[in-house]
């Protein structure tokens, strides 16, 4: 993330439309020299259609990933039915 003259800004806040359905690792994170930051998102049930938006300093100016994010399984609980050779 980056200001108006290209200068990357320090901390980014991080939010989704889901409620509890999905965790952020984090609801804040540090950019690198670049401006670039990374967290993770996880679900343990299956939700569609999650937006993920950053933001700083102003919450009303948060701005949304180009893609949205679908849990569509729960692995803890993911098996084979069956197996035909």
């Amino acid at each position: 993330m980056t200001d108006q003259f290209d200068n990357s800004v320090p901390n980014v806040n991080w939010s989704h439309d889901r409620g509890n359905t999905a965790i952020l690792s984090a609801e804040q994170s540090q950019t690198d020299e670049n401006g670039r930051t990374m967290i993770t998102m996880t679900s343990r049930v299956v939700v569609n259609n999650v937006t993920v938006s950053a933001h700083y300093n102003n919450p009303a100016k948060k701005i949304a990933a180009n893609k949205e994010v679908n849990f569509i399984y729960i692995l803890d609980t993911a098996k084979v039915g069956s197996v035909t050779l």
